[in-house]
């Protein structure tokens, strides 16, 4: 689908809501008012055109990576204090992102965080020691 330019978005939104207002100014001083329906249902067409595909075009490309690239998580209420990195794996599965937590537990401290599941497993040895 091609794009329009910038500028020609409000020139069309302006010219839509123009044509309307005059068709609907017409029909409230005269009593034949023929074209304020097909008006009106231009003036939708255009506004649904000028902002409602971009909104669906978002969701659709929002659900696909939804439904594609998203990896889910068992749930973190399964850790326990001293379980093993191997068994925090099987439970729950990879982290989202590994980070080293050196300065503030020593070495061989490691944070591991999982996003759909809002948590964070800290492990220090390869075992389990807090979960935030």
């Amino acid at each position: 689908m091609p794009t329009l330019p910038p500028i020609a978005i409000p020139i069309i939104a302006a010219v839509a809501l123009a044509q309307w207002l005059v068709f609907a100014c017409i029909s409230l001083f005269s009593r034949k008012s023929r074209g304020l329906m097909p008006s009106s249902a231009l003036f939708a067409f255009a506004w649904l055109a000028i902002f409602g595909a971009p909104l669906m075009a978002h969701t659709k490309t929002t659900q696909a990576s939804a439904m594609s690239g998203g990896v889910t998580h068992g749930s973190c209420a399964s850790v326990e204090p001293g379980m093993s990195a191997a068994d925090l794996t099987a439970k729950v599965g990879q982290p989202d992102e590994k980070r080293p937590n050196d300065e503030a537990r020593g070495p061989g401290a490691t944070i591991w965080i999982y996003r759909d599941s809002r948590c964070a497993v800290h492990l220090f040895d390869g075992k389990v020691e807090a979960l935030d």
